[in-house]
């Protein structure tokens, strides 16, 4: 895997062989050759997974922090707050994240530069101009919202903070999206990952050696979000030279919003559909539930990293396999991308279901609670990922009402389900609701995708994941019936070394598919040549010390 804080770089003055330069950040062109392809998914997915690790620790010591300091009940006030300000900057979006995706893929991929230049005026301009009109009735807003809906005075300040702090989200959104359209996905890596996490953390620690409340932290989250948005800038700069005339670009007003408009509705509901359970358990259940159930959701996003990372990195690839009518590689792809997101799925789905509770004790008494609801969440992203990216080639071939029919689907399902069962069952039907319209839903876009493409995201090497899964979970009921350990943590380590160790000794022993050993030594060779780089700078500076 190449170094990601490699950033190569764009001569200003050759403005024409910018966009011959797009690739997928080794210099070597995506769709030429065979197998390129696979590996520049796989190098994607590896960058980002890197990422969505560091991203994941990060986010468990911020957790941890806030829930140990805050308490269950501060806690879902500022759960609240997030939740609303996610809402609000989808909204901003107006669906030109995908758009500015999707252009930006196809424009470099055909070297017209003018259509590029123009789709990255068109989505900035229409994106912060709506956070900033959002922002500002959020702002006005503010009272009725939390003393009508949540009963809860207190987040008054909270929103008008969020309503500062939306266009700043809105343009670091945007800002990913347009690299991952040159599929760079280290510079959202960088910036998000290895910038905007380790300045939050040292805020809030200072913080909290001082005084950490919800209102602080949430001013943490926007500051740390602004630097990111500046290295973005920088990153995005280096790939495309912003400094340009404005008038030497192609605008398609209509095209792009042909294209967004539908992705946007979808946006609004897929973000509603995400935010729901922390929204209305603060309205028709309690405030601490709603921060135990930001706390578990966080904590079962250790079990789809893979996915994420991989369903990321593989967008812009669909969306240029497609336009290339490459159906077969949009195949393959769909089936390679399932097994890699499963890989890593199944073990540590294993360790949410067997190890709920002790892993949610890390963050106080208070949120033992939220166990079953973990365990519940683990099977539904499960499902999610063994289902495939049938979500992802619906998005990238244009498919926009269908997209819209689903998301309408869903996000009416998780509605009504969350308004049935939380009333009757508080955190624990916020999870049901989860799980039912998750399979519900992934299930029917892995139909249609058969149904219109004849592509299935099955094939028999997902046995071999499936085999080593149940082995391991035999293995931890064994030891679990010989040995006794009272200690949560240490039960949990245990527990968790187990499952490691029991699957990947099985992964190995049945072998690894063509796909995957390409990958591997390709990853092994850029090691090794970046290891001599290593050694012959080093003797470099030996030999110009020693002279």
């Amino acid at each position: 895997m190449p170094d990601v804080v490699e950033i190569p770089e764009t001569p200003v003055a050759q403005s024409s062989d910018v966009v011959q330069n797009i690739g997928d950040g080794s210099g070597e062109e995506m769709l030429e050759g065979g197998d390129n392809y696979v590996i520049s998914a796989a190098k994607g997915s590896g960058i980002l997974t890197v990422g969505k690790l560091v991203e994941y620790v990060g986010r468990f010591v911020i957790a941890f922090l806030l829930a140990r300091v805050l308490g269950a009940e501060e806690f879902g006030i500022y759960s609240l707050a997030l939740s609303a300000a996610a809402i609000v900057s989808t909204i901003s979006l107006i669906g030109m994240d995908d758009a500015v995706l999707r252009n930006i893929a196809v424009h470099a991929s055909q070297k017209d530069e003018e259509s590029l230049w123009g789709a990255l005026q068109l989505t900035f301009v229409f994106t912060i101009s709506m956070s900033i009109i959002l922002g500002i009735v959020l702002f006005y807003f503010a009272d009725s919202i939390a003393k009508i809906i949540f009963s809860e005075p207190l987040l008054a300040s909270m929103l008008r903070l969020v309503a500062l702090i939306v266009p700043i989200l809105t343009l670091s959104e945007m800002l990913v999206f347009a690299t991952r359209g040159f599929k760079r996905m280290d510079y959202g890596v960088i910036a998000r990952d290895f910038i905007q996490l380790p300045i939050r953390i040292v805020l809030l620690v200072i913080l909290a050696l001082l005084n950490l409340n919800a209102f602080t932290a949430m001013i943490t989250f926007g500051v740390a979000d602004l630097t990111a948005s500046i290295a973005l800038v920088f990153f995005l700069n280096k790939k495309f030279p912003l400094k340009r005339p404005l008038k030497a670009a192609k605008r398609d007003v209509r095209g792009l919003l042909n294209f967004s408009l539908p992705f946007w509705f979808s946006d609004i509901l897929n973000t509603v559909r995400n935010n729901i359970q922390v929204m209305m358990l603060g309205s028709l259940s309690t405030i601490s539930s709603a921060g135990i159930f930001t706390i578990v959701s966080r904590v079962n996003l250790l079990s789809i990293i893979t996915y994420r990372s991989v369903q990321t990195s593989i967008r812009p690839i669909i969306a240029e396999l497609q336009s290339k009518n490459r159906w077969n590689d949009v195949g393959h792809l769909y089936q390679t991308s399932t097994r890699w997101a499963l890989l890593v799925n199944i073990p540590m789905t294993l360790i949410m279901i067997l190890f709920s509770e002790q892993i949610l004790l890390i963050f106080g008494e208070s949120f033992k609670e939220g166990g079953l609801a973990l365990a519940i969440l683990a099977v539904s992203e499960f499902i999610k990922v063994l289902t495939g990216m049938s979500g992802t080639i619906i998005d990238m071939s244009g498919l926009n009402r269908l997209k819209m029919v689903n998301t309408t689907i869903q996000v009416v399902l998780a509605v009504g389900l969350n308004v049935y069962l939380i009333p009757r069952w508080g955190l624990l039907g916020a999870a049901v609701a989860v799980f039912i319209s998750i399979a519900i839903m992934n299930v029917i876009r892995m139909v249609q995708v058969y149904v219109i493409y004849k592509l299935l995201p099955f094939n028999r090497l997902l046995l071999k994941p499936f085999f080593a899964g149940f082995a391991a979970l035999i293995a931890v009921l064994l030891i679990d019936q010989t040995l006794t350990v009272e200690h949560n943590l240490l039960s949990l380590l245990i527990g968790t070394a187990v499952v490691l160790i029991v699957y990947v000794g099985i992964l190995q022993n049945l072998g690894l598919p063509e796909d995957d050993k390409l990958v591997i030594n390709r990853t092994i060779n850029k090691i090794r040549k970046s290891a001599s780089g290593i050694i012959v700078f080093l003797k470099q500076r030996i030999n110009l010390s020693s002279g």
